[in-house]
């Protein structure tokens, strides 16, 4: 359930003022099965199961209930300004958040024997308590304040720069009432950047970012761990193609980072993950982005990433991300046909190869996933002017490929093949639709 009001304000200067408050509450009551490999006499883990029959995983049951609920207060102010000669331009604002957790858990079922060949989802309904076993709480504030000012120094070139100062303060609890508490007070996280028009078509951009990003992880001994810290840098080139009817870009980038999470182990009697800081991490990769209109008819996306992320001695991190992925889409309105009120188009999304999260179990076992692609198709036709019929059918090929590897040692596979029929069309009550204009 969202509810939000907002407020604003032309100044006669023409300058803006925005004040948005909105409430979220989400709450959630789900039965769920878990399956998990098979354990001998003596409690160690039976792996791998049985090629030949299926056998050797084990499941069970369990129930989870509870929300979560925040509100949030934005106010903005953003406008131009004219000094040295030239015209400028500025964004304040302020934000407030505070949001709160209750969930609760009432115990598992009995286990049940699972065939990997007979994974049908039907299986018995677990025998829970009435009452929960398990109950986590959490609190978390955050207020901030910044300011953002684009500078002309010259006709083509601009200085873009600015600041965030943040207080974050909360607390959170595993198993039970609040355990641990954070705050981090007058964090302030600056921004620098630039741009550059080399011709009427070409430009130029950079910028430097700072990171400072609390996290609730937390160590052996419940603590949480410091927040993670550093730089972000970007450089790159971009332009209007074919009298603007065509964007591209190219962009180099580089993260470093400090104090980054990495799962250690779980700790089943206080049911909470254990986490250590890594040193220092760096990812470097490219981009390359394409889109826009052909013609009056045909239009085109495409994007290439490449990635690669090292920690500080050169050992390759978040593996379970690929390095290559890609991605193509188009779409086109056939010409004399159905009076030109059809369109037919399709996307491709490609990845590279990748590893599973670096997981320490009783057995540690590396998940590997090849490179896969995913084709989908859709088809619109204009029924009225202000009527759309759409026919989208994704993974049309029904390609099977892991979503993530490794969490908790899982697998979770992607969406299988699905079609979807949408009709869109404004609607309004007696007054005029600004939509539909």
């Amino acid at each position: 359930t969202e509810i939000f009001g907002s407020l604003e304000h032309v100044f006669q200067n023409g300058w803006t003022g925005r004040v948005v408050l909105t409430h979220v509450k989400n709450d959630m009551d789900s039965t769920l099965a878990w399956i998990h490999l098979g354990r001998d006499a003596e409690g160690n883990y039976v792996f791998p199961p049985d090629r030949e029959t299926g056998d050797g995983l084990e499941g069970y049951g369990t129930r989870y209930a509870g929300g979560y609920k925040q509100t949030n207060l934005n106010a903005v102010l953003n406008g131009d300004f004219r000094a040295f000669g030239r015209e400028h331009r500025f964004v304040l604002g302020a934000m407030a958040s505070k949001g709160e957790g209750h969930y609760y858990g009432y115990g598992t079922g009995e286990d049940f024997p699972v065939n990997i060949y007979r994974l049908d989802g039907r299986y018995p309904a677990p025998a829970l308590l009435s009452e929960p076993d398990y109950f986590s709480d959490s609190e978390a504030r955050q207020y901030a304040v910044y300011g953002t000012g684009q500078f002309s120094v010259t006709d083509q070139f601009k200085v873009i720069a600015g600041a965030r100062v943040n207080w974050w303060d909360g607390q959170e609890g595993a198993g039970g009432p609040p355990t641990a508490s954070y705050k981090f007070s007058g964090e302030v996280t600056p921004y620098l950047g630039f741009t550059y028009d080399i011709n009427p078509t070409y430009t130029a951009y950079g910028s430097v970012t700072s990171i400072y990003q609390p996290q609730l992880a937390q160590d052996a001994d419940r603590q949480y761990l410091p927040p993670t810290y550093g730089w972000n840098y970007e450089l790159g080139v971009k332009g209007d193609l074919m009298n603007g009817a065509l964007y591209a870009s190219a962009a180099i980038f580089q993260t470093d980072q400090k104090d980054v999470a990495r799962y250690v182990t779980w700790i089943p009697d206080e049911n909470r993950s254990v986490y250590e800081s890594i040193d220092g991490t760096t990812t470097r990769g490219f981009e390359l982005e394409a889109a826009g209109a052909i013609n009056d008819r045909w239009n085109v996306s495409a994007g290439y990433t490449f990635r690669t992320s090292k920690d500080k001695d050169g050992n390759r991190f978040a593996a379970d991300q690929p390095k290559h992925t890609l991605k193509l889409a188009t779409d086109y309105r056939l010409a004399g046909m159905f009076d030109d009120k059809l369109t037919v188009g399709g996307a491709m999304r490609w990845q590279s190869g990748t590893d599973s999260m670096d997981f320490d179990t009783d057995v540690n076992v590396n998940v590997h996933q090849g490179s896969y692609a995913v084709f989908d198709l859709n088809a619109s036709y204009q029924v009225t002017d202000r009527t759309e019929l759409t026919l989208s059918v994704n993974n049309i090929l029904n390609e099977k490929y892991y979503a993530t590897t490794g969490f908790y040692d899982t697998v979770v596979y992607g969406d299988a093949r699905s079609a979807g029929l949408t009709l869109q069309a404004p609607f309004w009550t007696g007054r005029p639709c600004p939509a539909c204009a």
